[in-house]
């Protein structure tokens, strides 16, 4: 019988370090050519929508999955249906909007993790939509965070932002007035947002900072300028 599994019980049982131990593991094995990843294509729909796909399959564990997803009126909606490979059954199907974000998150975890100088204590994120939230949150599960800065342009969601994060994390995270003010001193910065024009600059930047820019995943969106 397909599973039919939930935004609600994805939330359930999915956490930050179990999706980083995953997102680590399946990124040896693509290494090692026991995974094949199909990266994202999209078209366009009538009336200006999208339809996102994506496919990989891990022949280590027999399974084979597809993300895929819509954007239609400012609105995304997630599923991917997952495959047993020896047999072609269909196992589950899965809403997939909070496994996004985590597995997002995960995967600039795993890049702080390795990349990020150990000593890393304040990170700075550039958006306060759910990504940002996952970003913030898989950082701190790999560096021992003493504070973090966030900015995004609307203040309210600032401030949510900032109250929600501080309370899950149990560390000070602070609005700041513009990027340039949150990314000055960071050791970590994320980029979380849908800019077409660069919102971080390389000269407010520290040197060696470590950047997981997220956000620019389509031709006219970009969220560094040149100098980083």
């Amino acid at each position: 019988m397909t599973l039919h599994i939930s935004e609600a019980e994805v939330r359930a049982v999915l956490t930050m370090p179990m999706t980083i131990e995953a997102v680590e593991d399946i990124s040896r094995k693509q290494a090692t050519g026991e995974v094949v990843v199909h990266p994202r294509r999209r078209f366009e729909l009538l009336g200006g929508g999208f339809f996102h796909y994506m496919a990989a399959a891990d022949f280590s564990a027999g399974f084979v999955a597809m993300k895929q997803y819509t954007y239609v009126r400012g609105k995304l909606r997630f599923l991917v249906p997952l495959y047993e490979m020896a047999t072609g059954d269909l196992l589950a199907i899965i809403e997939a909007d909070y496994m996004g974000q985590m597995r997002t998150g995960a995967a600039s975890g795993v890049a702080t993790k390795y990349l990020a100088r150990k000593n890393s204590r304040f990170a700075a994120i550039i958006g306060t939509g759910s990504q940002a939230r996952t970003q913030l949150e898989a950082i701190a599960a790999v560096r021992k965070l003493e504070s973090a800065r966030v900015y995004g342009r609307d203040a309210a969601k600032r401030e949510r932002f900032c109250d929600e994060m501080s309370e899950r994390l149990g560390i000070p995270v602070h609005a700041s007035p513009s990027a340039a003010d949150a990314v000055r001193g960071a050791d970590i910065v994320c980029t979380a947002t849908t800019a077409a024009q660069p919102v971080v600059s390389g000269a407010d930047l520290a040197p060696a900072t470590h950047i997981n820019a997220i956000g620019a995943n389509h031709a006219h969106k970009r969220e560094l300028d040149d100098e980083v």
